[in-house]
């Protein structure tokens, strides 16, 4: 169900329904013209930019969990949001539902792997909205080691709202996507921890 621009549906139901749609994705384009931009400086001009970042640890063993957590979209399942993805391996172009649960709803969004990077200190991807999404950007999850052995995520994005209902509700709209992003760094910080 479409509300306000928003894709809407019964919790109970939803990843039953999405399972089904998320096919349908691989037809969509990204809804924005700067695709991978999040991993230029600066990022594009028109957009909020956000920035996060956590200490994870220290050492080889930190560094490999967090990479195996961020693979198997671990922040978003620890952060509460359902995750329905046309591929189980996160790939460049693999599409999927992103959905938060509000009381008995859940409002997705439509989603593409926009890049996946991987070299032996580091590891990063980026998703990126697509037609039907009620935002407008990218958003990148950066994984490094440094020569200390520390073990830092970073979360950047650049966003901007685009259908009526995130426009109408936008102090509503920036709470949760702040809360989303704080919760992928503490699922993350969790998922390291419980990985040992």
């Amino acid at each position: 169900m479409k509300l306000l621009g928003l894709e809407i549906y019964r919790k109970s139901k939803a990843e039953e329904k999405l399972i089904v749609l998320v096919e349908s994705l691989n037809t969509l384009n990204f809804s924005y013209d700067s695709v991978g931009a999040t991993r230029e400086d600066p990022m594009p001009s028109g957009y909020r930019h956000d920035f996060y970042e956590i200490d994870l640890g220290k050492g080889s063993k930190i560094f490999e969990n967090a990479k195996s957590g961020l693979k198997n979209y671990q922040a978003q399942i620890g952060a509460g949001l359902v995750v329905v993805a046309n591929d189980k391996h996160l790939k460049e172009n693999t599409s999927l539902f992103i959905g938060i649960n509000l009381l008995f709803l859940s409002v997705v969004a439509r989603t593409r792997i926009a890049y996946v990077n991987e070299s032996e200190n580091a590891f990063s991807y980026a998703y990126g909205t697509l037609d039907g999404h009620p935002e407008e950007g990218e958003e990148a999850f950066i994984l490094t080691i440094d020569e200390n052995e520390n073990v830092v995520l970073e979360i950047i994005c650049f966003s901007k709202m685009k259908c009526i209902g995130t426009k109408i509700g936008k102090p509503v709209a920036r709470y949760l996507q702040r809360r989303v992003t704080n919760n992928y760094l503490k699922a993350m910080a969790a998922h390291v921890q419980t990985a040992n």
